[in-house]
């Protein structure tokens, strides 16, 4: 027997107890998490980036320290940005596995059969369609955990060494890195777009404002 998560249980009884609506909009929120929470990681991303590239330019001038100093800071940020969209994505992942389980919940409980089999193979459809996050998702994760790896052994690389021989040394990793950089934005770009995807198959659209009556 499948044992739930402490998380995942609770969500599946706040799901149970609400409508199909209020979860659907639950679950468009936890897709907007995770795609606010990549577009901030592609922008950390972008700055270190240029910090590190000045950095390994700078040739172990005085102004060296300065772009350290600046390096070690948005370092900290890529950090909270990749915790964050881990962070985002298992909400994420944990809000549609309880919303396609209460959704099956439903549909089961339909005493029409014919209604309750067009419920059933539009549950399955929708779910194929979030299946799609899995993998980017896993992608995101691999890559960024990496990227974050492979910064701070630069980090520490100059923290220790930042005369001109000691950048020197560090440029051919951060050569490298800038490579891993690309990868872990193309990567939160995809996860983005599939995102938005999904939001749309299983978003409820909002209904508009009736239009203002004008005073005689």
């Amino acid at each position: 027997m499948k044992i739930l998560s402490l998380p995942l249980l609770a969500l599946l009884v706040s799901a149970c107890a609400s409508s199909g609506v209020d979860r659907s909009d639950a679950l468009t929120s936890r897709l907007d998490d995770v795609s606010a929470s990549a577009a901030t990681a592609s922008t950390a991303v972008d700055k270190v980036s240029g910090t590190l590239s000045a950095l390994v330019d700078c040739g172990g001038g005085a102004e060296c320290r300065v772009l350290f100093d600046r390096f070690h800071e948005e370092l900290g940020q890529v950090r909270a940005a990749n915790s964050a969209v881990d962070s985002a994505t298992d909400s994420m992942h944990a809000a549609v596995d309880a919303h396609f389980a209460a959704w099956e919940q439903d549909a089961n409980s339909m005493q029409n059969a014919a209604i309750r089999d067009a419920a059933l193979r539009r549950r399955d459809e929708a779910r194929t369609r979030t299946g799609a996050l899995d993998p980017v998702s896993s992608k995101v994760a691999t890559s960024f955990d990496a990227y974050v790896a492979d910064l701070t052994d630069i980090e520490k690389l100059l923290a220790v060494d930042l005369s001109p021989g000691g950048v020197s040394a560090a440029t051919r990793s951060v050569r490298n890195v800038s490579t891993e950089a690309s990868q872990v934005k193309a990567a939160l770009k995809e996860l983005e777009s599939t995102v938005s995807e999904v939001r749309e198959t299983l978003a409820v659209k909002q209904a508009s404002a009736p239009a203002a009556v004008s005073a005689r």
